[in-house]
């Protein structure tokens, strides 16, 4: 999630800064060096993550809005003079901000596993300018130690189990890995999916058609990658093993020559050997691992709700801390190792996947009677239709009808369940914004089609929402699966 950072009284500019830009409308369709800078800042401040081209175009336009909507900015996606000194402002604060974290570290304890607070969602902000796709939740978990290490590993720093101020201080750099700046004269869009060989550039950090292209490519060849347009870590290792296999440079990079080698016709596929199931105990799987097992690990535990970050049969650092949360969870020693007791608690733990049918017909049943208290009133501390409910009175209220009892509030609410990505919502699941601050001060119960139902305001009452509105989904921080389902 973007940084919200909330200016309260903007420093002044400097001259140069005002002459160059302040009198500079940036609008959608626009390109040049002003849209380039837009791009750069926003990308700085972790509202964008596409490519720094000077084109203005609809992620930019997004990028925007929701930069606007954490300010007092009518969010219209223009950048005019005032949201000039507003995104400077984010700027000088974010700056000092990572400054004094770096500072504090150097004369106190480094940030680690375990530590709470403003200063790990801080943290979870910055790994997200580089890929992570972390919650940030101010929790310092295992999923954030594992895109820590990650993150020092790709650029050369000591892989420590700790935030130190050599970490800090490359995090806290204004420009994460994107693609190369186009010059606006020459800067055109594309009209179709990169060609195998017209030798276009691609490397980690891009987005859109021509990444599309490239790993539909790389899963005629064997990869197993979701054709989303990003390419982070998953793709990049997929591109190595490629280029490793077809005696090409392993630059991570793809060149003329590595298209010209993707364009080429697949072999035939071999028949896979199945999948050992989980009953049988396989092989203990360790980071590095490969295979059908690791294959069938990453699904198990994704089907119950431990995000790997992609089913490629490759033990990593994402399938070794998903591990962890469920050895966590079940009471295990947890050292990120799939052995016996793992496979025998996994088995266990689909026997009552919340696929089944029983588990959805109760989700169905949930929601259905959440549905029937659409316009009630909404009040502060209301925790019935009598007297009217707000947002965690609603949910502790639904959830009690159905004998699942949760915690009061919605911070309460959020570290209760079993925590799953915004791609694997299903209907009784909630999710959880931060609309005061940092945190989850606000839930919903998620319905299906990227609604949910929730109670926010006084003139709303208790209403169906939707992520389709920017503003939710700019402080969306995470999801769960409530005990019960």
């Amino acid at each position: 999630m973007a940084l919200g950072f909330a200016v309260a009284a903007l420093p002044a500019i400097s001259q140069v800064v005002q002459a160059a830009t302040a009198t500079v409308s940036v609008s959608p369709g626009n390109h040049g060096p002003e849209v380039a800078t837009v791009q750069t800042d926003l990308h700085a401040l972790g509202y964008y993550r596409s490519a720094v081209d000077g084109l203005y175009g609809p992620l930019l336009g997004a990028a925007v809005r929701n930069f606007q909507s954490s300010q007092p900015l009518a969010s219209n996606g223009v950048v005019g003079p005032l949201t000039w000194r507003y995104l400077h402002s984010a700027l000088q604060e974010h700056r000092a901000l990572a400054a004094t974290l770096v500072s504090a570290t150097r004369s106190g304890p480094a940030l680690h596993e375990g530590i709470t607070g403003s200063a790990v969602v801080h943290l979870q902000h910055l790994l997200n300018r580089f890929g992570a796709g972390l919650a940030t939740d101010g929790n310092f978990g295992p999923l954030t130690l594992s895109a820590l290490q990650r993150f020092q590993r790709t650029h050369g720093l000591a892989v420590t189990t700790a935030v130190d101020s050599a970490t800090w201080s490359a995090l806290a750099k204004d420009t994460p890995p994107a693609a190369p700046v186009v010059a606006a004269a020459k800067a055109s869009p594309p009209s179709k999916p990169a060609a195998s060989q017209d030798g276009s550039l691609l490397q980690e950090g891009a987005t859109g058609s021509a990444v599309v292209h490239l790993q539909q490519r790389l899963n005629a060849f064997g990869a197993h990658l979701a054709t989303d347009g990003d390419f982070g870590p998953l793709t990049l290792e997929a591109l190595l093993t490629f280029q490793r296999a077809h005696g090409l440079p392993a630059s991570g990079v793809v060149d003329a020559a590595t298209w010209s080698a993707l364009s080429e016709t697949p072999p035939a596929p071999k028949p896979a050997p199945a999948p050992a199931p989980t009953n049988s105990s396989p092989s203990v799987l360790r980071l590095g691992d490969r295979g059908p097992a690791v294959l069938t690990l990453q699904k198990d535990l994704t089907s119950i709700g431990y995000n790997t970050y992609g089913e490629d049969g490759i033990f990593g650092p994402d399938t070794e801390a998903a591990v962890k949360a469920f050895e966590s969870h079940e009471g295990l020693t947890v050292d990120g190792i799939a052995g016996p007791a793992v496979w025998h608690a996994l088995e266990a733990a689909l026997s009552t996947d919340r696929g089944s049918t029983a588990t959805q017909s109760r989700a169905a049943a949930i929601v259905g009677f959440a549905r029937s208290l659409v316009g009630d009133p909404y009040r502060w501390g209301g925790t019935s239709p009598t007297t009217g409910f707000d947002c965690s009175g609603l949910v502790q209220y639904v959830f009690a009808h159905f004998g699942i009892s949760l915690p009061r509030t919605s911070y309460a609410q959020y570290d209760v369940g079993t925590h799953v990505a915004y791609d694997q919502l299903q209907p009784g699941d909630l999710v959880f914004f931060a609309t005061n601050g940092s945190g989850a001060s606000h839930v919903g119960i998620y319905i299906g089609g990227g609604e949910f139902i929730g109670a926010d305001t006084y003139a709303t009452g208790v209403h169906i929402d939707s992520f389709s509105i920017s503003y939710w989904m700019a402080h969306f921080v995470g999801a769960t699966v409530p005990p019960g389902l």
